[in-house]
């Protein structure tokens, strides 16, 4: 009987201890499960976050080549167009400076024998003609090295300028084709005054040709500008077009 309630009483001594032991053992593995997964998580964010920068690195070396190859097609193209304008204007130059020397010369004879005051009145009217569009031609060639520098600033942006580079080589070809009119008006306002008489009515009518070419000129190069901004807008247009496809996508991603 003494051994029976012996063996009662370690029982209840021992069974306490072992359920203790048990319940320690399973509080610790769960900790080292949750310091795994920890871990774990850890390395999957690290490994993440080295991807994508290698891929925004990737993404960002891939359109600064983008870029870098516009450009020299750009500059390729422009160098083109340079020099088949240089070849037209060392024609249309060789003539130009052949009639200026006419000019100059026959200029000179005039004055030698412009006696009356209203001739002196008419040469010095016509030499601020003369003046006067030259400084506009002047001018134009001014505005079509800032309108090509411009062109090409906005396509390294990445902007189509197909049109502007088309609409301002057209324009410079005009130019050199005023030019070419306008040493053609002063050739013919010094042969007016080569006549015994002089009619202010014919000289006007031959200033007036200058002036509608000069103008044609000026409406080619105001095209070049219209085209620049239009191409200004549209990109910008896309760019928003863009972002509001952009903005659909995440909503239909938020529905599902």
């Amino acid at each position: 009987m003494k051994k029976i309630i012996t063996l009662s009483v370690l029982s209840l001594l021992i069974l306490p201890a072992v359920t203790n032991a048990q319940d320690t053992t399973t509080a610790d593995v769960e900790v080292r499960t949750r310091t795994e997964l920890n871990s774990n998580l850890i390395d999957a964010r690290v490994e993440a976050n080295i991807e994508a920068k290698q891929d925004l690195k990737k993404a960002h070396e891939e359109r600064f080549m983008n870029r870098q190859e516009k450009q020299e097609e750009f500059r390729l193209r422009l160098q083109e167009h340079r020099e088949d304008l240089a070849e037209g204007r060392v024609e249309i130059s060789e003539r130009v400076q052949e009639r200026k020397a006419q000019i100059l010369e026959n200029r000179t004879e005039i004055k030698l024998r412009l006696q009356e005051a209203a001739k002196n009145r008419i040469g010095n009217f016509i030499d601020r003609i003369i003046n006067h569009l030259n400084k506009i031609t002047d001018r134009f060639d001014n505005a079509s090295d800032k309108l090509a520098e411009r062109i090409g600033d906005f396509e390294d942006r990445g902007i189509d300028m197909t049109e502007s580079i088309n609409l301002l080589a057209a324009a410079d070809v005009q130019l050199e084709e005023t030019k070419s009119v306008l040493a053609e008006v002063v050739a013919d306002i010094n042969a007016e005054l080569d006549k015994d008489e002089t009619s202010r009515d014919t000289i006007r009518a031959i200033v007036e040709v200058g002036k509608d070419s000069i103008k044609e000129t000026k409406e080619a190069y105001v095209k070049v500008v219209v085209s620049i901004k239009a191409s200004l807008k549209a990109n910008i247009n896309n760019a928003s077009d863009d972002e509001g496809e952009d903005e659909e996508e995440n909503d239909n991603e938020d529905l599902e």
